[in-house]
């Protein structure tokens, strides 16, 4: 009887490596494969909160849904509610949420505010690819059953800029002077945004103000309440903040649902990019990114979506996501000099 010939022992080693070598050539691949199909997920999450925000600014006459309108904090006589007064799936969790005026319009929403949170951040909102669950740092009420652990952190915030209002006073919400604070919004405080810029005099937030809106920034991944030091434990950030907006109702930098503009390095902001020392120092890009960056906003592949007024969502590289023309009105002007990510600008400066 004739035996067919066996593999050696040297074969078998070489079909063995020659596995190994493909495996090694594709699971990148399919790493880069699958990351593509998270991020495709995370844009189509963004184009349906535009199309929210559309319809919503076509029934309140173009206003965006922010502190000025829905929220109640800056003209309270626009609709007379205080947003907790009532419980519905429109009503404003905080002054500044805009997901709940807007999404609760196209999508189904529980009435009580811990619950819609948890399907906003966990289901219609949630970017795949963010990892990010709340874990021990907590403050705020969950519905029963549920854990922080099992609620990831918001993938998406508001960019605050086009919510201010220059026009209007500073006030609180009986409608007096706050004392202590200049006569803008302080959203446009010194403290809380990049720099020292100007509004236009005729800019109020509302989508027929937006000039260029396919170049002007809506939202973006990465949202407020997260530090740049997250002890050693990407899942445990230092400071996170579930639903302070029931502690809270009224916020004056953006609550839980707006964010600063990631156009300067600030260590308590997800948009926070290091200097070639690896800190924040003034601002500067250096190509890279902080843990806090890759985690919280750059997370697909160093890079991430911009949802626009128009409409359209656009996947970006870092280094095409820092220039101050995305996140300010056109006509914003700096006040004071200031070094950004994308480069030094001089009082005077005119935002296209």
């Amino acid at each position: 009887m004739n035996r067919g010939k066996a593999f050696t022992l040297i074969e078998l080693l070489v079909v063995i490596a020659i596995i190994a070598l493909l495996i090694g050539i594709l699971l990148p691949v399919l790493g880069v494969a699958r990351e593509a199909g998270r991020q495709a997920v995370c844009s189509a999450h963004l184009r349906g909160a535009l199309q929210a925000m559309q319809v919503y600014a076509s029934e309140s006459n173009d206003w965006l849904a922010g502190p000025h309108t829905s929220g109640t904090l800056w003209r309270p006589s626009v609709d007379g509610t205080d947003p907790g007064e009532s419980s519905g799936p429109r009503t404003p969790m905080q002054n500044f949420d805009w997901m709940s005026p807007t999404l609760g319009l196209t999508t189904s929403l529980p009435a009580e505010d811990n619950r819609r949170a948890v399907q906003l951040y966990d289901t219609d909102l949630r970017c795949p690819s963010n990892a990010l669950s709340y874990n021990q740092v907590f403050q705020g009420t969950l519905p029963p059953g549920v854990q922080p652990e099992d609620v990831r952190y918001a993938s998406y915030a508001a960019n605050i800029a086009f919510h201010g209002w220059t026009a209007y006073e500073d006030v609180d919400r009986n409608g007096s002077f706050s004392s202590g604070i200049d006569n803008t919004p302080p959203i446009f405080n010194d403290v809380y945004r990049v720099g020292r810029v100007s509004q236009p005099l005729d800019y109020a937030p509302r989508l027929d103000r937006v000039l260029n809106p396919s170049k002007k920034v809506y939202a973006l991944e990465g949202a407020r309440y997260i530090s740049a030091d997250f002890g050693g434990n990407p899942n445990n950030p230092t400071f996170a903040d579930f639903v302070s907006l029931n502690l809270a109702r009224y916020q004056r930098v953006g609550g839980g649902f707006m964010v600063l503009p990631p156009v300067r390095g600030q260590s308590d902001t997800p948009h926070y990019l290091p200097t070639s020392s690896g800190t924040a120092g003034n601002g500067e890009y250096s190509g890279g990114m902080t843990n806090i960056g890759e985690l919280a906003a750059w997370r697909h592949q160093g890079g991430m979506n911009l949802a626009f007024f128009d409409g359209h969502v656009e996947y970006r590289k870092a280094a095409d996501t820092i220039d101050p023309a995305l996140y300010y009105p056109t006509g914003t002007t700096f006040t004071s000099s200031v070094t950004l990510y994308a480069g030094s600008y001089s009082s005077g400066d005119v935002i296209e």
